[in-house]
């Protein structure tokens, strides 16, 4: 009910004008993360998908841009706090986490620093080992993947990284990388590296940082994986 009470609000801020917008979009934003914290707790899958739906249905074509930036930035808070400390390892799996639905709502509304939250934000959830009760049965335990589904956001990810430059995103990049090596596949480790490698139009003046960063991402990876047969 709470998450709907939210939803009902953020729905009308076309009514208000001036700074009763913008004061309501704030309050309102508070209320998302307070509502929608939990459910995606319980589960991030089920409480994205959600999020998309109703933003894309609902906020985007009703709201001003300062409203959506700000329920953007209110829903990204929650699956990468500002306070890393306040992290919580989710009830159920990121495995079919949906990246590429989530990413281009904000490329569309040139929210890049919050994309690189989402992403940073991801890469975390995907490494942690969930446990999910089942009911009449034994909690099921889901090892941890990585962050393969960075490999079907590519588009979107290239846009947040020439957008806020390859340097910016190198750290997070190269993080990605070790970790799909470490839990995932080595070839979505490797399809990552080419994603990153392939030009496109929007890296117009910034190939040296591309380049340079995704030789570093392919090192690292060629590195990670010899060292993971040696041992």
């Amino acid at each position: 009910m709470a998450l709907e009470f939210c939803q009902n609000i953020a729905s009308k801020s076309s009514t208000l004008a001036g700074g009763g917008v913008l004061h309501k979009s704030r309050v309102c934003a508070k209320m998302f993360r307070m509502a929608y914290g939990e459910r995606f707790h319980n589960d991030p899958i089920s409480a994205t998908n959600e999020f998309i739906k109703y933003y894309k249905d609902i906020v985007q074509p009703k709201s001003s841009k300062e409203t959506c930036h700000m329920l953007l930035g209110s829903f990204v808070d929650v699956i990468s706090p500002p306070n890393p400390g306040n992290r919580r390892i989710p009830l159920a799996n990121v495995t079919n986490y949906p990246l590429k639905e989530l990413l281009p709502l904000l490329v569309e509304g040139e929210c890049y620093a919050l994309g690189k939250c989402v992403i940073d934000g991801y890469i975390w959830l995907s490494c942690q080992e969930v446990t999910e009760a089942e009911l009449f049965r034994e909690d099921r335990i889901f090892e941890p993947r990585g962050p393969a589904q960075l490999i079907t956001a590519g588009a979107p990810l290239l846009s947040i990284c020439n957008a806020l430059g390859w340097n910016e995103l190198e750290n997070v990049l190269i993080e990605a990388v070790k970790t799909i090596c470490t839990h995932g596949d080595f070839k979505d480790a490797l399809d990552l590296c080419q994603i990153a490698k392939t030009p496109s139009e929007s890296s117009s003046g910034k190939d040296e940082q591309r380049s340079r960063v995704s030789s570093i991402m392919t090192d690292v990876a060629f590195k990670t994986i010899i060292a993971r047969f040696h041992h």
